[in-house]
């Protein structure tokens, strides 16, 4: 997080159209930034394949189904940073 007056150097404004089903993920690194014992990091395209698994399924669902494939690709629930999801399906 950016404390000062910068921060304004970081926001961008988008417009999305969206349609019934479709699913938005917002998270934070600790997610995508979340390593394996190898060192790999479960990555952007890990995040996106394993939501589009369970797109069908309620918000509470896809995350739990998120939540635990991240526990099993970094083999442990003590995972070394804050991570934060919020899953929105439009309807």
């Amino acid at each position: 997080m950016v404390r000062n007056k910068s921060y304004k150097n970081f926001i961008q404004a988008n417009e999305f159209e969206y349609k019934a089903g479709d699913v938005m993920v917002l998270y934070t690194d600790g997610i995508t930034e979340a390593k394996d014992a190898k060192g790999e990091e479960f990555g952007y395209e890990r995040l996106e394949s394993v939501v589009n698994e369970v797109r069908s399924l309620g918000p509470k669902e896809i995350q739990d189904h998120l939540i635990k494939k991240l526990y099993e690709f970094t083999g442990t629930e003590n995972i070394n940073d804050d991570y934060t999801t919020m899953i929105v399906k439009f309807r």
